[in-house]
């Protein structure tokens, strides 16, 4: 009997030298999937890295049909070259989200595309984008830094509401807040005048 147990212990030790090193740790997984007619999404978790990338515009989601990442921990999103929109809700309500990097190639944000990303401070929009849809970037409470692209031609209402853009005084002028020449929103009655810039 001893020299049976001594036997396993003697394999069971071969067997743990003669595997691969790596065969025991555990490796980052990679999910993926489409996510347009011609775009594809990849979720490193190993960097908590999403990137989207191929042709075309993002489908569009519901709050309650949510993008097939939403319950990831994403916490850099890079949107490739070739992507052309971003979807209604595509990130909407992901607090993790932090670093974002955007292509010159897109056109339209999508309206709550970006809801709720608390954890955004600083955007940098391409000149590129020509409209930004209604509340892209509500209540994202710390996103205080944000450009107005070159080319832009329509924004929606609220865009900016209940972020610290939007809570910072320095950034009214005369009751109105702008973002560059745009005006997007008022304090007063709408029966009052507003200065324009």
């Amino acid at each position: 009997m001893k020299k049976r147990i001594l036997s396993i212990c003697l394999s069971l030790a071969l067997l743990l030298i003669l595997l691969p090193a790596g065969a025991l740790t555990a490796r980052a997984e990679t999910q993926s999937g489409t996510c347009g007619e011609h775009l594809n999404w990849e979720f490193n978790e190993a960097t908590n890295t999403l990137t989207i990338s191929g042709e075309g515009d993002m489908y569009d989601y519901l709050y309650t049909l949510r993008s097939p990442w939403s319950d990831l921990p994403v916490k850099t999103l890079i949107i490739r070259n070739g992507v052309t929109s971003i979807g209604a809700y595509a990130f909407a309500a992901i607090e993790t989200l932090e670093n974002i990097t955007l292509s010159d190639t897109i056109t339209h944000i999508a309206p709550w595309a970006f809801w709720c990303c608390r954890g955004i401070t600083k955007l940098t929009l391409p000149d590129s984008i020509t409209e930004i849809g209604d509340c892209a970037f509500y209540f994202c409470e710390n996103l205080s830094e944000i450009n107005a692209p070159k080319n832009l031609k329509s924004i929606s209402y609220d865009i900016f509401d209940e972020t610290a853009f939007y809570n910072d005084a320095e950034n009214w002028f005369n009751d109105a807040l702008y973002f560059d020449q745009w005006l997007i929103t008022c304090r007063h009655s709408q029966a009052d005048s507003v200065p324009i810039r």
